[in-house]
């Protein structure tokens, strides 16, 4: 984990430092998975005798790739990715086939393949 500040470094994304998980970096690409926990406070809700839930943390992500000049939010499916960097399209969903990969576990290795491909 690292502690990064994107606005001062890329222009963009969340405001202050925040801890990143590093998935892939090289020359050409820059993967960061931030994973986020927040607390989700529920309603007191007494109808019917139903009482209060208690409150939950909960977890999301947000996944930020560099490709050398701009600082892309991506989400974790093909259609996104491959709207994101059209110039990359079909080697994306080639190589998503052929490795078989789960994007929400391999992101890292899917801009890894891709920048081994084309060298």
């Amino acid at each position: 984990m690292e502690a990064l500040n994107l606005p001062d470094l890329f222009g963009k994304g969340d405001f202050g430092y925040r801890f990143y998980k590093v998935l892939y970096r090289s020359d050409k690409f820059l993967v960061l998975h931030q994973p986020i926990k927040y607390l989700r406070k529920e309603e007191y809700i007494e109808n019917l005798g139903m009482v209060r839930r208690a409150d939950k943390y909960m977890d999301t992500n947000k996944y930020w790739v560099f490709d050398g000049t701009v600082l892309h939010e991506v989400k974790t499916n093909q259609r996104q990715l491959t709207s994101e960097f059209p110039q990359f399209a079909s080697q994306i969903k080639q190589i998503i086939k052929a490795e078989q990969l789960d994007l929400n576990k391999d992101l890292g290795r899917l801009f890894e393949l891709l920048e081994a491909k084309n060298l």
